[in-house]
């Protein structure tokens, strides 16, 4: 789902900032990733995925979020599963019941031989990407990730050669 030209008061004071975003993607178990791509008034044509890491949401990256907007990047921010503006939804567990997700490690418990919970980590910025490439004309792809982000950047980079440069921040 694109929700376009959003208004969050949290951004008001961006500067080089056309308008913001938001691209929801609903998952197995009724879990869903909610990003917000920063269009820049003034474009350089590249696109810069952050990722926000175990700390919560993107929203606590957001003068790194402006320094690439100030080089006129377009910028797509993510936060993991269960982060941030991402829901916590509550799912049936074979043999355990209702249980509320609100941790990583709880995901382990929705293995099964047709799902592997990684995809809630990597499905959505493939996602994401496939949408900017249908959507946009982007010459360059890089993703940038903090912490637990800055895993997912490395894994995400290593399997999607679109990505050319990735910075994993510890």
């Amino acid at each position: 789902e694109v929700e376009s030209d959003i208004s969050d008061s949290n951004y008001k004071d961006f500067q080089n900032l056309e308008r913001i975003d938001r691209l929801t993607v609903e998952m197995e178990y009724g879990i869903n990733s909610v990003s917000y791509l920063f269009i820049p008034k003034q474009s350089n044509e590249k696109l810069i995925l952050y990722h926000e890491g175990h700390g919560g949401d993107f929203l606590l990256g957001k003068d790194t979020i402006q320094f690439f907007l100030d080089r006129n990047f377009t910028v797509i921010a993510m936060a993991m599963p269960l982060n941030g503006m991402n829901n916590q939804p509550v799912v049936e567990i074979n043999g355990l019941g209702e249980m509320k997700l609100v941790s990583h490690a709880q995901l382990r418990l929705l293995e099964a031989n047709n799902f592997n919970p990684m995809k809630l980590f990597l499905d959505p910025i493939q996602i994401n990407l496939n949408f900017s490439d249908k959507e946009y004309d982007f010459k360059q792809y890089s993703m940038i990730g903090l912490s637990g982000g800055g895993w997912v950047t490395v894994v995400y980079s290593a399997i999607d050669e679109r990505i050319s440069n990735s910075f994993s921040v510890a």
